[in-house]
């Protein structure tokens, strides 16, 4: 299936003459998420904290937790584990 669309000629997603970097999917989804990063701030200024402050405790948070589930005992492994 893959072989038969390689082989296929597909029209250019972009053309050169008419091409619009601003209305690129690339910039579309940047500016979503700068977008929900400025709303993301708002809701956080209350608290005296911004966006970047908050993504760093979430992370810092969720770390410990996240490496536990990944990081199994070995059946070898008693106490001093």
């Amino acid at each position: 299936m893959v072989a038969e669309a390689n082989k296929s000629r597909a029209a250019p997603i972009y053309a050169a003459a008419s091409f619009r970097s601003r209305e690129a999917v690339g910039a579309l989804v940047a500016l979503t998420r700068k977008a929900l990063i400025e709303e993301f701030g708002r809701e956080l200024a209350p608290l005296g904290l911004n966006a970047a402050q908050a993504l760093v405790i979430a992370r810092a948070w969720r770390s410990p937790r996240a490496a536990r589930r990944r990081a199994p005992r070995s059946p070898r492994c008693r106490s001093t584990c």
